[in-house]
């Protein structure tokens, strides 16, 4: 528990030395170079915000007592909790995704979990709660299977790039369920104020996510 604990402060101190950086760098821009910050690019730590709820999408190291008995997903309403960042990655290691290139809409990604470096991943397990797909965290220092990857597709159709703080959708490629959370599907003792995340064959506005707070690598 208490190596734990070490690794969060760490992560929370790092995260809070990258913010100062961000604010440092973006008092000296330009109103154009600005709005290059607005964008969600490969290599940028972030928060998911579930747009219905505002729980964050979140993991930690406790392991789901049904079904793969993987590491568990949930939306946590707190935004301070060091536990709720994602590393935005492509499922490769092309040059394409390199560090600061714009994730454009329609892109296949991957999202590691900063603390444990497990990846967002689902499959056909039901989820505990509502009997949907299950979501969890999966594979060893990054590295995972196909039941990594999502579809990142962008609610307004004219939208080209994933822009912070618009709506988005993450369609599971071997599923073809959406990441998805409802306010009335929370879990009791010992992970009370915890929202279930699982995966949803339905396309709907409690499958809508926004790239929330997080280090943001400016477009080269």
């Amino acid at each position: 528990m208490a190596r734990r604990t070490q690794e969060g402060a760490k992560s929370s101190l790092l995260f809070l030395c990258f913010s100062l950086l961000f604010l440092v760098v973006l008092g000296d821009l330009n109103d154009e170079q600005v709005e290059d910050w607005n964008w969600v690019t490969y290599g940028s730590v972030i928060k998911l915000c579930h747009q219905s709820t505002g729980y964050r999408l979140h993991s930690h190291e406790v392991v789901y007592g049904t079904g793969s008995g993987q590491q568990s997903v949930t939306a946590y309403p707190f935004g301070g909790d060091s536990n709720s960042f994602w590393l935005a990655k492509g499922v490769h290691n092309e040059t394409l995704f390199s560090q600061g290139n714009p994730i454009l809409c329609g892109s296949f990604i991957r999202l590691e979990h900063l603390n444990t470096k497990k990846n967002l991943h689902s499959h056909l397990p039901k989820s505990p709660i509502s009997g949907n797909l299950e979501v969890s965290a999966f594979g060893v220092d990054g590295e995972g299977d196909s039941g990594d990857v999502f579809q990142l597709l962008c609610a307004d159709n004219r939208a080209k790039e994933w822009k912070r703080g618009e709506a988005v959708y993450l369609k599971h490629v071997d599923t073809k369920s959406f990441l998805y959370s409802n306010a009335k599907y929370a879990y009791p003792d010992p992970i009370e104020g915890h929202l279930e995340v699982s995966g949803n064959k339905r396309k709907s506005t409690e499958c809508l996510w926004q790239a929330d707070d997080g280090f943001f690598f400016m477009k080269p």
